[in-house]
């Protein structure tokens, strides 16, 4: 190899290796990737029996605070939710054979400052609980519904077994 072949050579070594130096020192050393989770919206609500949801009534004799339900709420829908309570007989046990009607009251309690809410219970339902700012239960939480019958709403009622069916209804607000 003569003199000016080694030198262009040399030349033509530098610059590929030049070029390869720089697309080396072009190249990204770091990266990134963006990881996303989405948490599932949970809303609901369950009624179940209480102890008291099966009772005796004597004829002119009052049952009060009979425990009749639990509701269970779980959300975690920030805006908050409504729960409403439904009666089927507008807020009256009735005879299954005779369509008699005694009627009684119940409270909500454990509401959300633990109070305790009379509700007039309805057949268009009636909202008892209504979170607006941070409806998040944070898990389950429980509601207690117990009923109450007056000593006069049974006089001369006849023998039999009287019902009511009570709806509960949560809805994200």
């Amino acid at each position: 190899m003569n003199k000016n072949n080694k030198l262009s050579f040399v030349r033509l070594y530098t610059v590929v290796l030049g070029l390869f130096l720089s697309a080396t020192a072009l190249a990204a050393t770091t990266g990134a990737i963006t990881v996303q989770g989405t948490v599932q919206a949970v809303l609901s609500a369950a009624i179940e029996n209480g102890a008291d949801y099966q009772f005796d009534i004597t004829p002119g004799q009052p049952k009060p605070s009979l425990a009749v339900g639990t509701i269970t709420i779980n959300s975690n829908n920030r805006a908050g939710y409504e729960l409403t309570l439904t009666s089927e007989n507008s807020g009256n046990i009735e005879n299954t054979t005779t369509a008699e009607l005694i009627p009684y009251t119940m409270d909500y309690i454990g509401g959300a400052e633990g109070d305790k809410t009379n509700v007039t219970m309805g057949a268009g339902g009636t909202a008892v609980e209504t979170t607006s700012t941070g409806g998040t239960t944070n898990g389950a939480v429980e509601r207690t519904l117990v009923m109450h019958i007056s000593g006069n709403a049974s006089v001369g009622s006849s023998a039999g077994i009287y019902e009511d069916n009570i709806t509960v209804t949560i809805v994200a607000i």
